[in-house]
């Protein structure tokens, strides 16, 4: 036996719809074919039933059926038909689209009332309608409303619709015309939008137009303008003026002579009225006119602006007195007056002032019923131009006025301001007084002298009125005076100052001829002595007289032989003047008296002694060279007189001596020139036995070996530096033995004075040095009592011995090298 598989036969199933195109809400026929799909055998009609979907079945006729298929949304809707099966066919499916669209609308708009005036309103409806095939839906969503033609709003441009219909407020613009409006629908999920309906409004014009002009146009505050307000009609529908009231208001403020008017009619459609505004503050007022609006037409306002400017002033400045002296016063007053149109006001604030010359009490015064004052005065003299700056208050604007004072002086002089003449005369002054910018008033001249005694003078005349001359004329005794001279107008004055020195000449035979001296101090007791001129000078403690010595040339060897000495002191020579005409000398010279000094011009100089030996330490048997070439004189020295001390004696510029005794001896040289005159020099010289020394035993000189600390040292000063003059020795033990050491100055002076110092002992290890500018001991104070210049000779010794030996004692010796040294310094007056 065999087994036998029989299947279903095979089907196939295929869609079509129709219409294929259809809007929501319209109904489509979709029909199903089911053929046999096999190839087997003989073909057998499929029956059964098909189902659709979205919806619906149907059962197979001949292999077709159909059902109506109505789509409630747009888009594209996929229609699928199954086929079932039967008992010889197989399940099979197909299918089809069908394009769904959004129903159509029909929108009309209708306005009521469709007439209107300008700026009034009119209810516009619009109403849409579902106009598609199937069934109808009632349209949902928004319309937009627009206008074209005359002008106008909407209070909303869309509106929602309700069971089809909504609407929107349109109002009308100020121009006449005819507004189409529009009503256009958005569309919902339903329908489609784009729709529109349109209505026309006629609007017919009415309104009113309010302009204001006031006159003047600028005012000052305080100042009234009229200010008029005429109002336009503008109606189609009436020729009548417009009728009623306009009201004012002003920004930022001023007042009205009534807050309203009533309008007037004019011509045609145009009424007016004024009122008066007047301001109260500056700057710009707006002027707003409201018209409230009649039957006829509606209400409008305009504004116009009016500048409101401060108002003017004038300022008047005077003073009084309008000329016045230097240092006095004048009172100057500014009033302020308002000068403007309208009703004035006094001007309050302050008021500046102001001047290129002088100063005033207070720089500014405050205005009390318009005016105020100040008082100017200066201290120098001119024209001053007065100027007052008014600094105005909210309502004035600022102004300055001027006026000039004269400010007047008188200058007073003397001519000559020194006058020098003898006792036994009389000295004359010219007192000039100058008037200064136009002084006219009366100088009273007075005369203070100093000292107050010893003088007396004399003003004529004694007063002046402008300018003038007064001769001041003086007599009295020898002295120094100052007259001043005083001019005196009321309150100012001036001075001048006359120094009237008064003289007396003295004079003595000086060889041949005559010497003299002139002074303004009482000199007594003058005579000559060949080589100086001698006198007293008395005068009054404080004073300062003046002296001035003439003494024939041919009694002075030279210029340089002229030398004053006060009290036996020489005066510096940078306080002596010396002059000549080649016939005479001319010494002048001033002192302060103190008390009466005893005055010697010296004329001729005598010599200078001075002399240098060689060795500075000799030893007895040995030959010293004493020499004198550095012996000067203004003259000729004639003769070198020497004394060596040992009661042996010599001459000569240069001469040689050997001492046979060791000893300390003075040695003296005296010179003598041509005119008799003599002067000594002494030095001191230490002669020395012959030793024959200490193996190893040396000190010298180092470093700067010997110097003053003051190169340059002032007799005057010599108070302010304890014990004189530090002359300081610099030695360093430069052999192989401990010694005492000491060191020996000899100071020559070029005036004669010499002195012979020594530093303490002191004990030097080999290789020590000593600093006699650290270390006192290797030094030696020096008390110049001359000025001059000084040479110093400075010798250093040692000795080996055991226990310290004094000063001078043959134990000490000096041996080259570097064992001698010498230095210079300058002493001052």
């Amino acid at each position: 036996a065999a087994t036998v598989t029989v299947n279903l036969r095979a089907s196939n199933t295929t869609v079509s719809c129709s219409p294929s195109t259809v809007v929501i809400n319209q109904a489509t026929t979709c029909t199903a074919t089911v053929v046999d799909a096999s190839i087997a055998g003989g073909p057998i009609t499929p029956t059964g039933t098909v189902t659709f979907s979205p919806s619906g079945t149907c059962i197979l006729s001949a292999g077709s059926c159909s059902v109506t298929i109505t789509p409630s949304t747009s888009g594209s809707l996929t229609v699928t038909a199954t086929y079932g099966g039967d008992s010889n066919h197989s399940t099979s499916a197909g299918s089809t689209t069908v394009a769904v669209n959004k129903r159509s609308t029909l929108t009309a708009v209708v306005c009521s009332p469709s007439s209107i005036k300008t700026s009034s309103s009119t209810t516009c409806t619009a109403t849409v309608t579902d106009n598609d095939v199937g069934t109808a839906i009632t349209p949902t969503g928004t319309v937009t409303f627009s206008s074209t033609g005359a002008a106008g709003s909407f209070s909303s441009t869309t509106c929602t619709l309700a069971s089809g219909s909504c609407s929107a407020t349109f109002t009308a613009g100020t121009s006449a015309g005819t507004a189409t409006i529009t009503g256009t629908y958005g569309g919902d999920t339903n329908h489609n939008g784009g729709s529109n309906g349109s209505a026309n409004v006629t609007i017919v014009q009415v309104a009113s137009t309010t302009t204001i002009a006031c006159s003047p146009s600028t005012v000052v505050i305080g100042q009234a303008s009229t200010c008029t307000a005429t109002v336009q009609g503008i109606s189609s529908l009436t020729t009548a003026a417009p009728t009623g009231t306009v009201s004012f208001t002003a920004s930022p403020s001023g007042t009205f002579s009534s807050a309203s008017c009533t309008l007037v009619a004019g011509s045609g459609q145009v009424s007016s009225c004024s009122v008066a505004f007047t301001p109260s503050t500056a700057g710009s007022a707006t002027i707003t006119g409201t018209y409230s609006g009649d039957t006829n037409y509606p209400g409008s306002s305009g504004s116009a602006t009016v500048p409101v400017n401060l108002r003017s002033t004038s300022t008047t400045v005077t003073c009084t007195p309008s000329s016045v002296l230097v240092g006095q016063s004048s009172t100057c007053t500014a009033t302020v007056a308002d000068i403007s149109t309208g009703t004035p006001t006094t001007p309050t604030g302050t008021v500046t002032w102001s001047t290129g010359l002088g100063t005033f009490s207070s720089p500014t015064c405050t205005l009390a019923a318009g005016s105020c004052s100040v008082t100017f005065s200066s201290t120098t003299t001119g024209t001053a131009s007065i100027t007052g700056t008014y600094n105005p208050d909210s309502i004035h604007s600022t102004s300055s006025g001027s006026a000039t004072v004269q400010v007047t002086d008188f200058n007073i002089s003397a001519s000559p301001a020194s006058v020098t003449f003898d006792a036994s005369s009389t000295g004359t002054s010219t007192i000039t007084v100058t008037a200064v910018n136009g002084f006219i008033g009366t100088v009273s001249l007075t005369s203070v002298i100093t000292p107050s005694t010893g003088l007396t003078c004399t003003l004529t005349p004694t007063m002046i009125t402008g300018s003038g001359t007064s001769m001041l004329s003086c007599n009295g005794s020898v002295g120094n005076y100052t007259v001043t001279v005083t001019g005196t107008s009321s309150s100012r004055s001036h001075s001048a100052t006359v120094t009237f020195i008064l003289t007396t000449t003295t004079s003595t035979t000086c060889g041949t001829s005559s010497c003299s001296v002139k002074s303004d101090a009482t000199v007594t007791n003058t005579s000559f002595n060949g080589t100086a001129i001698a006198f007293t000078a008395t005068g009054s403690t404080g004073t300062t007289a003046f002296f001035n010595v003439t003494i024939p040339v041919s009694e002075v060897p030279s210029i340089s032989s002229i030398q004053v000495i006060v009290n036996g002191t020489a005066l510096p020579s940078s306080s002596v003047t010396i002059t000549t005409n080649g016939s005479n000398y001319y010494v002048f010279f001033q002192l302060t008296f103190h008390s009466t000094f005893q005055i010697t011009v010296v004329t001729d100089q005598p010599p200078k002694a001075s002399f240098t030996f060689t060795p500075a330490n000799p030893q007895v048997g040995q030959t010293v060279m004493f020499d004198a070439s550095s012996s000067h004189d203004d003259g000729t020295i004639t003769n070198y007189a020497w004394d060596f001390g040992d009661s042996t004696t010599g001459t000569g510029v240069t001469t040689t001596h050997v001492y046979n005794v060791a000893n300390t001896y003075t040695v003296t040289l005296t010179v003598t020139d041509n005119a008799g005159l003599s002067r000594s020099a002494q030095a001191s010289i230490t002669v020395s036995p012959v030793v024959t020394g200490c193996n190893g035993c040396h000190v010298s000189f180092f470093q700067w070996s010997v110097r003053p600390q003051f190169k340059k040292y002032s007799i005057s000063l010599q108070q302010h530096i304890v014990g004189g003059d530090p002359i300081q020795a610099f030695a360093v033990n430069d052999g192989n033995q401990t010694v005492w050491s000491y060191v020996k100055f000899t100071v020559t002076g070029d005036s004669g004075v010499n002195q012979v110092l020594y530093t303490q002992i002191v004990q030097l290890t080999p290789g020590q040095q000593i600093n006699g500018n650290t270390d006192p001991r290797f030094a030696a104070l020096f008390t110049p009592t001359n000025p001059g210049t000084y040479f110093v000779q400075a010798t250093v010794y040692f000795s080996n011995s055991s226990a310290q030996p004094p000063i001078g004692d043959p134990a000490f010796i000096t041996t080259p090298p570097n064992n001698n040294a010498t230095t210079s310094f300058i002493v001052r007056p």
